[in-house]
């Protein structure tokens, strides 16, 4: 293998190479550039060549010195062995994204490759049963290990829009709209506007989520349930119907896990649509209430099922006072928000940690 390269310190991070073919040697019979290939049709020894492991110095001259390991003080990189290169009077490797390894520098390995130390990984990287990875509160964004957002609260950015969250500290990136309002950042759980999206649907379909945070969807009751298990978030749900538009707002809000059937606490309204979540002695209160689909029916009527009934799914009692997931109509929607109005045609619901 000959090496062809000009005006650099030290032949050995010369990139450039060639492969002699049978019968070929490297010599360098014209100039001082290293390395040009020239095919004699016989053998001949290289002009100055060097032997052992010591390379050809300024003056093409062997050096027969003992090279120097890592660490080791040096003048030129011509004193230091393998890869390693003189910096600031020290034979080492050329920068922070390699390692040393016995006798030669090795380039750090990113994320999920297999290492024997956390010196093999790239920086902020471990290894993990012999895999680099971040620690579970972060993640690889392909250069560092940077914090999870868990929801939009984290999130340093100001505008509006889509962003990747990981409810709970869990491994997967959820894609959630975001709408932040000065030193408020709000996760939307909900989103309706104009009937693109079927809401009817299965017990593991709400569980899971659907739709895009781009327009229309559903979180998911694991992520809700993920986000809100602290019980230290607030609710704001705003309504809109062809003329108007109200918001509902909730001091406190938390989902429980699947095992308690994604049981519903909303607690501490205020706002100007009127409360239609929590109404004291009205059975169609979502409050206090567990999740009901098409598929599993949980709620307190008993003569049918109230998501089948209204093509929804809710947290109904028998059945409901407000309800944002049924059957859209038209342009009128038909939402349903008690306190106000039937004829909903938008919807936001949008959670925020307080503390």
């Amino acid at each position: 293998m000959c090496s062809s390269c000009s005006e650099i310190e030290d032949p050995r991070l010369c990139k450039n190479t060639t492969i002699c073919a049978k019968d070929e040697l490297c010599t360098h019979g014209y100039t001082n550039i290293l390395g040009r290939r020239l095919s004699l049709g016989v053998h001949q020894e290289c002009e100055s060549c060097c032997s052992g492991t010591a390379l050809c110095n300024r003056d093409l001259q062997c050096d027969h010195t003992t090279q120097k390991s890592i660490h080791a003080n040096c003048s030129s990189a011509y004193e230091c062995i393998g890869s390693l290169v003189c910096l600031s009077g020290k034979c080492q490797c050329p920068s922070d994204e390699y390692y040393w390894n016995i006798n030669s520098c090795i380039e750090r390995k990113s994320e999920n490759e297999r290492c024997s130390g956390d010196s093999h990984c790239k920086t902020s990287l471990q290894c993990q049963q012999n895999m680099c990875k971040c620690i579970n509160t972060q993640y690889w964004n392909g250069f560092l290990c940077i914090s999870k957002k868990l929801e939009c609260e984290d999130i340093e950015e100001t505008n509006d829009g889509v962003y990747f969250i990981y409810p709970g500290g869990g491994d997967t990136a959820v894609a959630v709209y975001c709408i932040m309002r000065q030193a408020k950042k709000w996760t939307v759980i909900q989103r309706r506007a104009n009937g693109s999206v079927d809401f009817y649907r299965t017990w593991l379909e709400y569980k899971m989520g659907f739709g895009s945070a781009y327009g229309e969807y559903w979180l998911g009751n694991d992520n809700i349930n993920l986000i809100s298990t602290n019980k230290h978030h607030e609710l704001s749900i705003y309504m809109q119907t062809e003329s108007d538009n109200r918001t509902a707002n909730y001091s406190t809000f938390f989902v429980e896990n699947e095992g308690s059937k994604y049981r519903l606490a909303v607690t501490g309204y205020s706002g100007d649509a009127g409360d239609s979540m929590n109404k004291n002695g009205d059975s169609g209160k979502s409050n206090e209430q567990p999740f009901t689909t098409k598929d599993r029916d949980n709620d307190n009527e008993v003569f049918y099922n109230c998501a089948e009934k209204y093509i929804s799914g809710w947290w109904f009692n028998s059945c409901y006072s407000a309800d944002f997931n049924r059957a859209y109509s038209g342009q009128t929607g038909h939402m349903y928000w008690a306190s106000w109005s039937g004829d909903i045609s938008k919807s936001i619901l949008m959670i925020r940690r307080t503390s």
